[in-house]
């Protein structure tokens, strides 16, 4: 049985999908998302119009090109930052749970828990996972 995926989850797919779109997904597109998959016309625009004001609640400018095409304005929410050696690891880790399904969730969260950057380091260089 299939559940359908959180708001918070629907949210940062729609997210991650068109802040890597170039030049944009259209609403056709983005109904293939997990989130969309299935729902009816009158479901999908008023799951889509939520989900687009959440995004633009947290700062997301989004943008309407051409032929209806959706897209994030990258330079709109986020300034360049540096990220340290363990705050890598952790995103990558993180990453690499969420591209299995969670397969690695329990990998993830014992790494989470260690208190310094050797303790990260060392087992995600062994997993292969930088």
């Amino acid at each position: 049985m299939s559940t359908a995926p959180s708001a918070n989850v629907r949210v940062l797919e729609l997210f991650v999908e068109l802040l890597g779109a170039r030049p944009g997904r259209t609403k056709a597109q983005l109904r293939a998302l997990p989130g969309y998959r299935g729902l009816a016309d009158d479901a999908f625009e008023t799951q889509f119009q939520r989900d687009k004001d959440a995004l633009r609640d947290a700062g997301v400018l989004l943008r309407i090109g051409r032929g209806e095409h959706y897209s994030i304005d990258r330079d709109s929410f986020a300034p360049d930052i540096e990220v340290g050696a363990t705050d890598r690891a952790l995103l990558s880790l993180a990453a690499h749970a969420w591209d299995r399904g969670d397969v690695l969730a329990d990998s993830v969260d014992a790494k989470a828990a260690a208190s310094s950057e050797e303790e990260v380091s060392a087992p995600v260089i062994r997993l292969g996972l930088t």
